[in-house]
């Protein structure tokens, strides 16, 4: 079965014995099977053994057999022997169980449920079970998977989330096979019990059904089974035949072909076969028959190809919302595992177009989704997952009411305030540097400066600002001065850290205060406590309108303040960003809020609110508040908390002790939580109800029902960090174009609500139109439980369906995870392409109508669309990698392209028989800790930069110290030797830990099977299949520390954790002192590699020896590192140099660089590596990509910074004489709602709606016109308009506005632009071009007037 089998078993727990059969069918999955097939092993006597067999596992299932007391489990697996043949082995006996602590349990207990059948302390060999840390355990026994379910959570427990065909998979310690007794029942089966089940290696290939359906589509996005499925392709891998299904159209003229002409296959003749029906139900009952039977295709594995609108709004790790068009791979989003938030990392990411849906919700916000992609949904019954399709209003999608942050930081002064408005504080060091100018340089300067040679001549900290002092050390070669880190001489340390007490002023001046640079910080406000609260002397004046006000705090502090997001002036004129507080510790947020609701809060019996004019400033507190846990809305111009009382709870924890107003303070303290009523229809009942509470009278409340109370009472907390907000409408709103993301939890918050990865392809639409033509009114069989082995298919919404004793495996997924390129696009079609050359058959119309008029180009479609997966299967090996996979880790194949669960089955079967894991999210997160090193970018040109890489950085910490959760010891008290990590942590020298033990076993395990891949020659079988087993080795290796760091894993420990990241960061500082050691300097550097700068005058071959001279001496000095820091007389550090850049160029921006690779991995190269730049977006100008492109590749592959300069002068003059086409200057930009349901309408909408109304375009949500910003129209236009089609500017608000002021239009095509329309190319310079190519020429101290302008700059050579 799927986790979803067991997913909230819990909920269960404290019901009655007679809940519903519908109820227990839905918790245990597919263990209620009513297959007639299975062996009673309690009435039967077992087969005697014939002999053994060796079988490859192909899937592994589970039924439950019998009824009430006499249930039991019986584990299936299907195998193949090394010949082929299939086998079904029926395994009895095998009990699930799970852990709690011994002495947690007052009594057995088995005594205290009815369902637990047995418990036991002590092993076969009479040790006892013990946890990773050494706790006593007790092995509790269930009678059937679900009763372990549904008792866990009244435990302690370890390993109770084991789903039983992989607990079964861990105990034998299966990984690619097993040997058991042939002991066959009259049904050929083979019946063992579980004891006589061995572990073995035995390799076969799975029989792979690859297929394909097409559906009617003339009626709108298919959804639910609801049109008709009129033809499928199918391919079967063990007899390579290809076989078209397709029925008969009720109209039209097309004829069904006998075979397929005209058609060229990708790689040579195929086997084809079109088998023809009259009716769509025969045709389906074929194709289930052809699958079922064993005597046909009866496949192991049945796969195929397979989303969110583009601007979506996913949330970002740091509280900001990025739309999930513009997500990149390797960003941190906001995530949740156990029903709690996390931090996730995003793996993927793809497009398609598909149908969209806006959910309006009770909270005034609204989300969007395609009819696939599956949201997280309460109802009457449960929480579960639905597809958009299936949401109705009246059910609740979950939002998240607390939100984490990945490593919260405490910025210094100078992080804060801008380098030009630093001082050095040192007028002798500004001296002494003057002095080391070359002799005419201050006048150069002067010019460069734009000031007089006289000021200059003054050693004035106000003249030579941090800047002007960098700029000029850079451009003559001398030291930067260090005149201290003051801030303009008033003593303020621009090192030090902002105070917690500072965020309170910060949330004071952002409600009541005023910032600007020429009158200070000013704060107003009618209570004198508050005044009070401020640093220094207080010096409080009316002004006249009730308030007192007075000036407060120093320039450093307001610079500060401004870097943390509070603006300048009205602060209800721009955007404001607090990111910088949402990043902060807990305590920062608390004293932040605490002063806006000081300054500008409302504490009344219906709800707690603060003001917010200012919607960006709404939709931050908003943000914070979740940070601590505290559910808020915005609400028009202000943010409201609804008065639950789980968040007033929450509220008087973490912000009530630092207000400082004393009647607000007063106020919430007596205020009592979820005692008016006015809880915008979102369920905090769910959550505040006690044991003995009315339920019926809550359930009934139109505003607190959706969920059974009763059931989620008893488990209060389970899903306690959501809230629960009802959909009052549904619409549906066209196809758009929509984006997906793979993140480490599988699933994201997307406009506030918890939604799950799109992974679904054409297996659920064939059940699900199984499902609606099944029925009584025909002969036709077409339960969907025949297409199972054991006759029982499982539906679920967490994943795909579970078809008993077949792997469900979506091909689209196993090549996102196993092809490290980032496509465009991966619709089956653009794979095809960058892949094989080849894409989808191209056809005109709806697949209605070919399939009434033209029915041999469907086919052919069709047929293309299953030989595009088949022989992208064949070429990149997908199916075949990750079986290597599931045969090293022992998982079952659709769960090995997953990382988590690859590597949680890894683990457990390391552990197995040694000690006892944490169930998932069991373990203590406790407060977070530093991430990793990450060095200042440069801004310009660096000549001849080697790149040195420590491969496997955090694996080699972890094994170098040792660190692991059982490893980790008090030094006070144990007595052996011990590793130290820079956090203070020790770890015992031996015996070695689970970490230490996995990460060597795998280094060996991947060396041994790279040396037997070395033997024979590419391209022989033998050689593909060792590249395999090492490949799939490197994905667990490579997953091991990722996952390590992760609260959800069940290793995860935070010391150690803490630990290992501490020894890498101290590793990587150490690497800059040993190259230091040789003169060389640190130009860039991240987690786990630098960048060091040779220099202009070395060549190639210097600089590669250089490169692996630097590369032995900071090896050969790990030694001394290992020894003095962390205790260590061995370690596993090892530096390589991994390509070298002819030169890099930054743009002051950390992970934005680019550089013209020469050499890479031992072998010469000549390629332009670009990292984080514009033109890799989709919403930009083809100009600005092929632009930016084109100077980044001039100024790092040809050095040829002044042809770079005279390249975008060129470019600037053509843009401006008009000489470039539309095409290539406009924007394109995403339409994300109905034109009049935005608030405000942005160029992009006013340019689509003037072109619908005068251009004939039809944009719409979903749309992504091109925009064109216009200078004049000639007024023919508009006469010509008015006219011949009765335009009249006086009754059309919309035509009036544009006729005034015709300032932007939108289109598709270029020559939907009229020739009276004059675009404005100076202001088309400035949206394309000017942001994207200015930040670069700055870096190069070229500005882009300069450029414009065509004047000469100085001083360029001194980049180079």
């Amino acid at each position: 079965m799927t986790e979803a089998g067991q997913t909230g078993l819990g909920e269960f727990a404290a019901e009655s014995e007679d809940r519903p059969d519908e109820e227990a069918a839905a918790v245990a999955g597919n263990g209620g099977s009513n297959a007639t097939d299975v062996i009673d092993v309690v009435a039967e006597t077992l087969p005697e053994p014939r002999g053994e067999l060796e079988l490859a596992v192909m899937q592994v299932d589970y039924t439950v057999a019998g009824y009430g007391d006499e249930e039991r489990p019986i584990i299936h697996v299907f195998g193949r022997t090394p010949d082929g043949d299939l086998e079904h082995v029926q395994v009895v006996g095998f009990r699930p169980y799970f852990y709690a602590p011994t002495d947690s349990l007052e009594r057995p207990p088995e005594e205290a449920y009815d369902r637990l059948t047995g418990s036991r302390e002590v092993d076969e060999n009479g040790d006892p079970y013990e946890s990773i840390r050494g706790e006593k355990l007790t092995k509790i026994f269930g009678q059937t998977p679900r009763d372990v379910g549904q008792v866990r959570d009244d435990f302690e427990h370890y390993e109770a989330d084991i789903l039983f065909p992989n607990r079964f998979l861990i105990d034998k310690d299966v990984q690619s096979g097993i040997r058991v007794p042939e002991r066959r029942a009259d049904d050929d089966s083979l019946v063992v019990p579980h004891d006589e089940v061995e572990a073995v290696d035995v390799d076969a290939d799975p029989r792979v059904l690859t297929f394909d359906i097409e559906v009617e589509d003339r009626h709108g996005f298919p959804e639910d089974g609801e049109e008709a499925i009129v033809c499928l392709t199918s391919h079967d891998s063990y007899r390579d035949e290809y076989i078209m299904w397709v029925c008969a159209a009720d109209e039209g003229d097309g004829v069904i072909p006998d075979e397929i002409t005209d058609y060229e296959p990708i790689e040579g003749a195929i086997d084809h076969e079109i088998r023809s029906f009259d009716e769509e139900e025969a045709m389906l009952e074929a194709f289930v028959e052809y699958v079922a039977d064993r005597n046909k295709a009866d496949p192991d594995v049945i796969t195929g190809w397979n989303c969110l609108p583009a601007d979506s709004d996913v949330l970002m790790a740091d509280g900001t919302e990025k739309e999930i068009q513009d997500i990149e791979i390797g960003d941190s989003v906001v995530g949740s595992e156990s029903q709690q938030t996390s931090v996730a990392e995003v793996t993927d990411k793809w497009k398609s177009e598909k149908e969209i849906r806006e959910f309006s919700l009770a909270d005034g916000t609204s989300l969007r989704s395609s009819a696939d992609h599956r949201i997280m949904v309460g109802d009457d019954d449960t929480v579960d997952w639905k597809e958009g399709s299936e949401i109705e209003c009246g059910d609740y999608v979950l939002k998240p009411r607390r939100l984490f942050v990945d490593e919260p930081t405490v910025p210094t002064l100078s992080d804060l305030i801008p380098v030009e408005n630093q001082r050095y504080a040192d007028k002798q060091t500004v001296s002494e540097f003057k002095t080391d100018l070359p002799y005419g340089a201050i006048t150069e300067l002067a010019d460069e400066f734009d000031i007089s040679t006289g000021t200059l001549h003054h050693p004035h900290t106000t003249v030579w600002t941090p800047k002007r002092c960098q700029d000029a050390a850079t451009q003559y070669d001398v030291p930067v001065p260090d005149g201290g880190v003051e801030y303009r001489g008033t003593g303020v340390d621009l090192e030090r850290k902002i105070t917690p007490d500072e965020l309170y002023y910060a949330g004071l001046i952002l409600t009541d205060g005023t910032m600007s640079p020429d009158d200070g910080v000013r704060f107003y406000n009618t209570r004198e406590e508050l005044h009070r609260q401020f640093p220094g002397e207080n010096h409080l004046e009316p002004d006249g309108k009730g308030c007192y006000k007075q000036n407060v705090l120093d320039y450093a502090t307001m610079y500060a303040f401004n870097g943390l997001g509070i603006p300048f002036g009205n602060k209800n004129d721009d955007i404001v960003d607090l990111s910088a507080v949402y990043e902060m510790p807990s305590e920062y947020i608390s004293r932040f809020l605490a002063g806006a609701i000081d300054g500008d809060g409302n504490i009344a019996q219906s709800g707690i609110t603060v003001a917010a004019e200012n919607r960006s400033i709404g939709e931050w507190y908003v943000k914070l508040f979740k940070r601590l846990g505290i559910y808020a809305q915005q609400r028009e111009n202000v943010v409201r908390l609804p008065d639950a009382k789980r968040d007033i709870d929450r509220l008087k924890d973490c912000v009530l002790p630092y207000m400082e107003h004393s009647e607000k303070k007063a106020a919430l303290t007596e205020f009592e939580g979820g005692k008016s009523g006015q809880t915008e229809n979102i369920p905090y009942a769910l959550f505040e109800a006690d044991v003995g509470t009315d339920t019926k009278r809550i359930g009934n409340d139109k505003h607190r029902r959706g969920i059974n109370l009763k059931r989620h009472e008893t488990h209060s907390e389970e899903w306690e960090e959501y809230v629960f907000v009802e959909v009052t409408d549904v619409s549906a709103t066209g196809t758009e174009t929509t984006y997906d993301i793979e993140t480490t939890t599988h699933n994201f918050v997307a406009e506030g609500c918890l939604v799950h990865n799109c992974d679904d392809f054409d297996a659920p639409y064939l059940l699900d139109r199984l499902e609606e033509l099944d029925g009584s009114h025909h002969d036709y069989d077409l339960s969907i439980d025949r297409l199972s082995r054991v006759d029982e298919v499982w539906r679920s919404n967490w994943g795909g369906p579970d078809i008993k004793g077949r792997v469900v495996f979506d091909l689209l997924y196993g090549y996102q995870r196993m092809v490290f390129s980032e496509l465009d696009s991966y619709r089956l079609d653009a794979v095809g392409e960058s892949e094989l050359g080849v894409g989808k058959e191209r056809y005109a119309g709806d697949i209605g109508d070919l399939w009434e008029d033209d029915p041999h180009q469907l086919l052919a479609y069709n047929l293309r669309d299953v030989e595009l997966c088949v022989e992208l299967d064949r070429q990149q090996n997908i199916i075949p990698f990750w079986d290597e996979v599931r045969s090293f880790v022992g998982c079952k194949l659709e769960d090995a392209p997953t990382p988590g669960d690859a590597v949680d089955m890894y683990v457990l079967h390391q552990a197995h028989g040694e000690f006892a894991l944490p169930s998932k999210g069991q373990q203590e997160a406790g407060e977070e800790y530093e991430g990793g090193a990450v060095f200042e970018p440069i801004t310009g040109v660096k000549e001849n930069v080697t790149v040195l890489d420590l491969k496997s950085l955090y694996p080699m910490c972890m094994t170098t110290i040792n660190a692991s959760p059982e490893t980790k010891v008090d030094p006070e008290r144990y007595d052996g030797e011990t590793y130290e990590a820079p956090t203070g942590t020790h770890f015992r020298k031996a015996p070695d830990g689970v970490n230490r033990t996995m990460i060597t076993e795998l280094l060996a395990e991947r060396e041994e099977k790279k040396a037997l891949r070395n033997e024979h020659e590419p391209g022989t079988a033998e050689y593909e299949q060792y590249d395999r087993q090492q490949g799939a080795v490197k994905v667990i290796m490579n997953s091991l520390y990722g996952v390590s760091g992760w609260e959800q894993f069940r290793l995860y420990d935070k010391e150690a954790a803490s630990a290992i990241t501490a020894t890498g960061r101290e590793v990587i500082e150490f690497t800059e002192t040993a190259a230091n050691e040789l003169n060389y300097q640190v130009t860039y550097g991240d987690t786990d590699s630098v960048m060091l700068e040779l220099g202009p005058e070395v060549s190639k071959a210097e600089a590669l020896e250089q490169s692996f001279g630097i590369e032995e001496h900071i090896n050969g000095r790990y030694d001394d590192f290992a020894r003095e820091e962390l205790n260590a007389d061995s370690h596993r550090f090892q530096i390589e140099f991994e390509k070298l850049y002819r030169r890099f160029f930054q743009a002051g921006k950390k992970k934005r660089y680019a550089g013209h690779i020469t050499w890479k991995e031992g072998k010469d190269v000549d390629d332009v590596d670009i990292v984080g730049f514009e033109y890799q977006r989709s919403d930009i100008a083809p100009i600005t990509k092929e632009v930016q492109h084109r100077v980044i590749e001039m100024i790092v592959k040809e050095g040829d910074v002044e042809g770079a300069k005279e390249y975008v002068g060129e470019i600037i003059e053509d843009v401006r004489a008009g000489e470039v086409s539309l095409e290539e200057i406009a924007i394109p930009g995403g339409i994300g709602k109905r034109l009049g349901n935005y608030d405000t309408d942005t160029a992009q909408v006013r340019g689509a709606k003037y072109a619908n109304l005068m251009l004939g375009t039809n944009f719409q949500r979903g749309s992504k016109p091109k925009r064109l910003y216009l200078d004049r129209i000639d007024p023919s236009f508009f006469e010509r308009l008015e006219a011949e089609e009765g335009f009249d500017a006086r009754t059309d608000p919309l035509y009036g506005a544009f006729k005034r002021d015709p300032d932007v239009i939108c289109f598709e095509y270029e020559d939907q632009i009229p020739p009276e329309f004059e675009v404005d190319y100076d202001i088309m310079l400035e949206k394309t071009l000017k942001g994207p190519i200015e930040r670069i020429l700055e870096a190069l101290d070229v500005s882009w007037e300069e450029v414009k302008s065509g004047q000469e700059q100085t001083g360029l050579d001194s980049f180079m």
